[in-house]
C-alpha cells in the first residue's frame, strides 16, 4: 500500500513494484508510464507498433 500512496499508482502496479523491490529487480519493461514515478525502477521503453499494441489491448485488458 505504501507504493500506492507514495507513487499514487494503481494496486496491481504497486504489488508489481513492491514484487520487484523485494527481489531486488532494478529494471522493468513496459507501455505503462506510472512505473517512471517509481524512484528504484529504470524503465526500459518498448516500441509500439500497431501490431503489437493490438495484441497487448486484447490479452491485458
Amino acid at each position: 500500500m505504501r507504493y500506492t500512496m507514495k507513487e499514487k499508482c494503481l494496486i496491481d502496479d504497486a504489488l508489481i513494484a513492491a514484487t520487484c523491490k523485494h527481489y531486488g529487480i532494478r529494471k522493468i519493461a513496459t507501455f505503462d508510464p506510472d512505473f517512471k514515478r517509481v524512484n528504484f525502477l529504470e524503465v526500459i521503453t518498448l516500441e509500439n507498433d500497431k501490431n503489437s499494441g493490438k495484441e497487448l489491448q486484447k490479452i491485458g485488458r
